[in-house]
Formats: structure tokens, C-alpha cells, sequence
């Protein structure tokens, strides 16, 4: 028999909520492809402003999806690929135990 999976709920329901918003989600396809990209390199990608950008990337920031370094004004991001696949597989797992 498999051991139970724990999922963390609430981060559970912050994941899908925020890769369920078409510009969060963009944003990830995007951090996806690099490394570490600047804020507004992320915003020219978009037809809103480079705040309504920079609001995205904190909320996602805030709810453990990308991480920021700040070099001089510049704020650089990248995905915490770590914690998004840990929690994909977190669900994988739970769902497989379900199935016995």
C-alpha cells in the first residue's frame, strides 16, 4: 500500500488559482524559458502596463511561485521550479494513493 501523500491545501488552491489567471500564466510560460528575466523585459511581452506586470510578479512572489533578486532599480525574477513541481507531484502522489 502507497503512504498518503499531505497536501498543503491552501497552497494547493494558490497554485491553481494563480496559474488559472491568463496573465499569471503567461508570466510562468515565459519565466519558464529563462533563468532570470527583468520586470520589464516581462511587461513587453504584454499590452497592460509595466505596474499591472510588476503587481503580478509580487502577488506570484508573495504565493512562493517566482523569486526576485534587486540589482540597482532593476528587479529581476525567476519560477521556484522547486516548489511548483514539489507541489505538482504532491498531487500526482495523493492521486495515485486514491487509487487502491
Amino acid at each position: 500500500m502507497k503512504k498518503k501523500q499531505k497536501i498543503d491545501a491552501k497552497k494547493m488552491h494558490e497554485l491553481f488559482k494563480t496559474l488559472s489567471d491568463p496573465v499569471k500564466f503567461r508570466i510562468v510560460k515565459i519565466l519558464s524559458c529563462d533563468k532570470e528575466i527583468r520586470a520589464g523585459d516581462i511587461a513587453l511581452n504584454f499590452e497592460v502596463s509595466r505596474t499591472t506586470i510588476s503587481h503580478h510578479l509580487n502577488s506570484m512572489r508573495l504565493r512562493g511561485l517566482v523569486n526576485s533578486k534587486k540589482r540597482g532599480k532593476e528587479i529581476f525574477y525567476s519560477l521556484d521550479r522547486k516548489m511548483i513541481t514539489g507541489m505538482l507531484y504532491g498531487i500526482i502522489s495523493y492521486l495515485e494513493s486514491k487509487k487502491e
